[in-house]
């Protein structure tokens, strides 16, 4: 699981790239992001997508580890990304 640093109050941009494993094109046609503590959700919301880029825009507002979830859909497939926030 990768792992990204914040400040609190800092707002900002997370990018992931998406690739096919068989390297085949694909369409990624929806996204959204959630901000989780503890398993409670602070934040959530719509990610822009540019072509094969998710971008999720967060601004965490305590001091804790969280988890961001991004979900995505490609095809008739509903796949997940988790990536660890760390705020201090």
């Amino acid at each position: 699981m990768q792992r990204i640093r914040f400040y609190v109050g800092e707002n900002k941009h997370v990018r992931i790239r998406i690739h096919a494993r068989n390297n085949e094109p694909f369409v990624i046609r929806n996204a959204t992001w959630e901000l989780k503590s503890s398993y409670e959700t602070e934040a959530s919301g719509e990610c822009f997508i540019d072509g094969t880029v998710i971008d999720a825009q967060i601004a965490p507002k305590k001091r804790l580890e969280y988890k961001l979830y991004i979900t995505y859909k490609v095809a008739d497939e509903t796949l997940m990304e988790c990536i660890e926030v760390v705020t201090e």
